[in-house]
């Protein structure tokens, strides 16, 4: 163990380095075991690394044609979707006022309008902040949402769909969170699982080859996601943020996440059929309501 940056979840300055890869470092927190990166080059500021490109290499999950019947939409993250707004309608059957933070394109905006949600979002990209405002016709900010000035308890619910991993600050965004919520107010997020079984496997062909067989953890960490949780970290961050985790669920990974050749997206596929069994899923979705003060 050495002294490194600090831990944005526990605070300490000791950790492991994992893997050095061809731009970062992926170190684990000695204190917390919260795992996340380290740039070896930081001159790019992180609303630059979501260009226009980031989305168009991502368009069979971000689904950027606008005039789609959402009626017809499919896919293993518009499951995902669809399944997250009925978790959130068994904790809060009202309905109401809903953000969306990372709400990239409105895909799940458009989805929750449709089911009487009165929706708002917030994105770090412009390019598709703006592809949002047309899908949906309702208030995207750009930005962080801590600079956005919400007025206390502001919404009913706060979604995070594959976002929190991207926060510079992840406690402190959710901490902002928990002030613009309502007095028992639900959170939702979603976010890859540090643990699954293809990470699993990926770690171990690194450490057998001592770091030579260095593909397989290139392609699962990389410098758009800035924390990698498991269900105790992610567990750890919500609590220590105001909040008490409702329900956590395993998830496997969507179909539309596997890029890359055909062979490799068959064999993330395969560890998609294994992972659920053994109860290491690439995902976690947890959702949690605001503490009482």
């Amino acid at each position: 163990m050495t002294p490194g940056p600090i831990c944005d979840l526990c605070g300490s300055s000791s950790s492991e380095l994992r893997y050095r890869l061809a731009d970062l470092d992926v170190l684990q927190c000695a204190g917390c075991g919260l795992v996340f990166i380290q740039r070896r080059r930081d001159d790019c500021p992180q609303q630059h690394l979501y260009s226009p490109d980031y989305f168009s290499d991502r368009g069979e999950y971000f689904l950027q044609v606008s005039d789609q019947d959402l009626e017809r939409l499919a896919g293993g993250h518009i499951e995902s979707f669809r399944q997250g707004l009925n978790l959130i309608r068994r904790y809060r059957r009202q309905g109401g006022k809903l953000l969306d933070l990372g709400c990239a394109v409105g895909i799940f905006l458009a989805l929750a309008m449709k089911e009487g949600w009165e929706v708002s979002g917030v994105d770090i990209s412009e390019y598709a902040a703006g592809i949002a405002r047309k899908r949906c016709g309702v208030e995207i900010h750009t930005g962080e949402v801590g600079d956005v000035g919400f007025p206390d308890a502001s919404f009913d619910v706060i979604t995070m769909w594959d976002v929190v991993e991207h926060f510079l600050h992840p406690r402190k965004t959710l901490l902002e969170v928990n002030r613009i919520l309502r007095d028992d107010g639900i959170v939702l997020l979603d976010t890859p699982n540090v643990d699954s079984l293809i990470r699993k496997v990926a770690h171990w062909i690194y450490r057998f080859s001592l770091g030579q067989a260095r593909y397989p953890v290139q392609k699962l960490y990389h410098v758009y996601h800035q924390y990698y949780f498991s269900e105790i970290t992610l567990r750890r961050l919500l609590e220590t943020s105001g909040f008490t985790v409702l329900e956590l669920i395993y998830k496997p990974i969507p179909r539309e996440k596997g890029r890359g050749s055909p062979l490799e997206r068959t064999i993330v596929k395969a560890f998609g059929l294994l992972e659920g069994p053994l109860r290491m899923d690439y995902e976690l979705l947890a959702i949690a309501r605001k503490k009482k003060p």
